[in-house]
């Protein structure tokens, strides 16, 4: 089996910049949900309305999912860190 080598450092900072990122998504909410009600014709206000409501909670849902995955990174680096210096003696 091949050496596994990981720059702790780099993994932190890339499960902080994905953890940063996420709240983006937020942006994206306020715009769709900026856009004016529409009232006629009426099916097409509720679609709109439907639409406004599902986006907001897939997008908030993917905001979790994706500071979760920051969160996960982050945690891997330490793990490493830590795995290494038990297996260098240090630990």
């Amino acid at each position: 089996m091949g050496e596994i080598s990981v720059e702790p450092s780099v993994l932190a900072s890339a499960g902080a910049s994905i953890e940063g990122n996420a709240a983006r998504l937020d942006e994206a909410v306020v715009a769709v949900n900026s856009v004016g009600e529409l009232s006629d014709p009426v099916l097409t206000g509720l679609a709109l309305a439907e639409l406004r409501s599902r986006w907001s909670a897939g997008a908030t849902q993917l905001q979790e999912d994706i500071e979760l995955l920051g969160r996960a990174t982050q945690g891997a680096s330490t793990l490493y860190t830590e795995t290494d210096a038990s297996a260098m003696g240090a630990g």
